[in-house]
């Protein structure tokens, strides 16, 4: 989790023996909830994920810069996760959120690569719990059908909400 005084830094290593700030330079350093690499654009490139609690962005690297290409409005993000749901070959987003207005788990939501890395489509609605406080989430293919599924961890740390589910999104070939 990248704390937001922190911000998002890249550093480009000066042949092994000094590391140099880069990232303004390389289109970045803006201070996300967190971020996640992936190849969105099947260019053999990471490209970098970013959730904010308003704001879902994708920019994509090319030779080493990076250029916003999506960018979506949404409520209470806080985690994000890359993979394959839909067997297309392109990561997918898996979108953990907060804490909603009444003090419950947002619904979490995926959305769905359009291919090309620079669109995205929401997924009608994935299994979500509001218990708990959102903490992280993680890709893993638990059944081996490679398929990408994710490890969803609610206990956030609060004691007065008290720890929540450990949710297995799991995704199937239709």
């Amino acid at each position: 989790m990248i704390t937001p005084q922190q911000g998002l830094r890249v550093y480009h290593n000066e042949q092994g023996r000094s590391f140099t700030e880069v990232s303004a330079s390389v289109g970045l350093g803006q201070s996300p909830q967190d971020v996640t690499l992936a190849d969105v654009n099947g260019d053999s490139w990471l490209d970098v994920i970013e959730v904010e609690p308003n704001k879902l962005s994708v920019f994509l690297n090319t030779n080493g810069k990076f250029s916003s290409v999506f960018s979506t409005t949404l409520q209470y993000g806080y985690s994000v996760a890359a993979g394959d749901v839909n067997s297309d070959n392109r990561p997918d987003l898996y979108v953990m959120r907060g804490r909603d207005s009444a003090g419950n788990n947002a619904p979490d939501q995926v959305y769905l690569n359009d291919g090309n890395g620079a669109s995205f489509t929401l997924m009608s609605s994935i299994p979500s719990t509001s218990q708990g406080v959102a903490d992280s989430v993680a890709p893993i293919d638990y059944d081996g059908n490679g398929l990408t599924d994710f490890l969803v961890l609610n206990g956030g740390g609060e004691k007065e909400s008290g720890p929540g589910p450990v949710e297995l999104i799991a995704f199937f070939r239709r």
